[in-house]
């Protein structure tokens, strides 16, 4: 029985480090890979996307168990891009270690309906973006960036 989030998470992983490591041995050792090489090309293909999931789903439960054992603040780290992805939807900000200058960070631009008269002055435009902008039509639409 499981008493705390923390024992809920460790039976998670328990479960979850089985089941990858079955798929894992089905598509590269069983039978020599014969078996997963007899499937068909689009169940080969998500066979393979959902090892990967459940890779990275494994790793960022491991590093939450980690954190909550040792009773600290988790900071995700090692993440690849497309694991930042629901987290900038959500509106947090990311950022690297390894990136050039300390401040860098990747972030999802609100919405934002940009007028004419703003264009010339928007230092984060090149001069001819500005003018093909205004050339086509007299706004920018920032949307789900």
């Amino acid at each position: 029985m499981s008493e705390t989030p923390l024992d809920r998470l460790n039976i998670e992983l328990s479960d979850l480090n089985l089941k990858r490591k079955k798929l894992r041995n089905f598509i590269y050792f069983q039978n020599d890979g014969k078996d997963f090489q007899a499937l068909p090309l689009g169940t080969r293909a998500f066979l393979v996307a959902q090892l990967d999931t459940m890779e990275a789903y494994f790793n960022l439960a491991a590093l939450r168990q980690s954190c909550m054992e040792g009773n600290e603040e988790c900071r995700p780290s090692g993440l690849s891009f497309e694991q930042i992805l629901p987290m900038l939807r959500e509106g947090f900000s990311i950022r690297r270690s390894r990136w050039n200058g300390k401040s860098l960070m990747v972030f999802k631009q609100v919405p934002a309906h940009i007028t004419s008269e703003k264009i010339p002055n928007m230092q984060s435009l090149p001069e001819e973006a500005k003018r093909h902008i205004l050339a086509a039509g007299d706004h920018i639409d920032y949307v789900a960036q």
